[in-house]
């Protein structure tokens, strides 16, 4: 009996997206009408992005887990200055905590990093001995609606 091919399905609890026969990634999916993410925070499971950025690095964001751990989400062209922006969070932490009370106080702060792809496609992955977690985003098409798919790729 022949395998149906997957469709795209877009759920309302749990995004899931079927990207080949066999293999099923539930992750966040955000309908998007320009060619760049309005967040990024926004498209990882998970994450609550916070009004706050900091105020030297407006393209790093900051945002909450479920737990109240504070993370840093950067695109990795923002790389070098993500190791300042949590200092600046973790020095900053107790002023958050006030404008944040779900913000668990004395956890580490942890970093998420965006992947790109460069003008030839390859995808930009740092070498870095930080404890990070790495998410690709790749823009789909969702039943003829442009989309965001983002998948963790590696945690160090």
């Amino acid at each position: 009996m022949a395998e149906a091919t997957p469709v795209p399905v877009l759920a309302d609890a749990a995004p899931t997206v079927v990207v080949a026969p066999k293999l099923t990634i539930a992750n966040v999916v955000e309908i998007a009408a320009q060619t760049r993410p309005s967040s990024y925070a926004a498209l990882i499971r998970g994450l609550s992005p916070l009004a706050i950025r900091p105020p030297r690095w407006k393209d790093i964001e900051l945002a909450l887990d479920a737990q109240g751990t504070l993370h840093v989400v950067a695109p990795v062209s923002s790389i070098e200055h993500t190791m300042h922006a949590r200092q600046w969070a973790t020095e900053h932490a107790e002023l958050l905590a006030l404008a944040y009370p779900s913000m668990q106080r004395g956890n580490a702060v942890a970093t998420d990093i965006i992947l790109e792809r460069n003008e030839r496609g390859a995808l930009i992955v740092p070498t870095t001995l930080e404890a990070m977690a790495y998410h690709q985003i790749t823009a789909i098409n969702l039943d003829g609606r442009a989309a965001w798919f983002c998948q963790c790729v590696e945690s160090a």
